[in-house]
C-alpha cells in the first residue's frame, strides 16, 4: 500500500507542478476533487475557482464559474 500511496502522491505533485508552470493556482484541493482515469492516472476536477496569470510582482486574476440552479 505504501508504494501505491507514493505513486499517487507523486502524480498529484506533478499535476499541481504542471498547473503552476502554466501560471495556474488550483484552489479546490480536497479528496473529492481527485479522480482516477480508467488507466489509473490522477485527474483533478472542479475548476470552478482558480487563479491564473500568477507571475511574481503582477496582479492575479481569479476565475469563478457561476453555478446555475
Amino acid at each position: 500500500m505504501e508504494d501505491t500511496s507514493c505513486f499517487y502522491l507523486g502524480e498529484i505533485t506533478l499535476t499541481l507542478g504542471h498547473l503552476h508552470s502554466q501560471s495556474i493556482i488550483y484552489w479546490d484541493r480536497k479528496p473529492e476533487n481527485i479522480m482516477l482515469s480508467s488507466q489509473g492516472q490522477i485527474k483533478l476536477i472542479d475548476f470552478d475557482l482558480y487563479k491564473d496569470s500568477i507571475h511574481q510582482g503582477s496582479v492575479t486574476h481569479t476565475f469563478c464559474e457561476k453555478q446555475e440552479g
